[in-house]
């Protein structure tokens, strides 16, 4: 074995590892139908979601969500739903 072979080892490793995780990640929130998302910091975008969320903004709020929507592309402002919004109601 040669010395680049050795050195990619450990990272192919840990790249594997990473991998299932990610599954076992996103098998775990695809068996729920509890509403579960997560959010990128960076451009404040969903990130990813399950059924639950996709099924509740489908039937209360007519969207269809698509990864990397902001805050302004899921809830309508004010003015676009004619005037003040509901108390009491959840953001589903």
């Amino acid at each position: 074995m040669d010395q680049s072979s050795v050195d990619q080892a450990p990272r192919k490793q840990t790249e594997m590892v990473s991998l299932e995780a990610e599954a076992t990640r996103m098998a775990i929130i695809g068996s729920t139908t509890d509403p579960i998302w997560s959010v990128a910091s960076a451009s404040i975008g969903l990130r990813t979601f399950n059924e639950g969320v996709r099924g509740r903004f489908s039937r209360r709020r007519g969207n269809t969500l698509k990864r990397g929507m902001r805050p302004e592309d899921l809830f309508p402002t004010r003015e676009a739903i004619g005037g003040e919004t509901p108390r009491g109601r959840s953001f589903f």
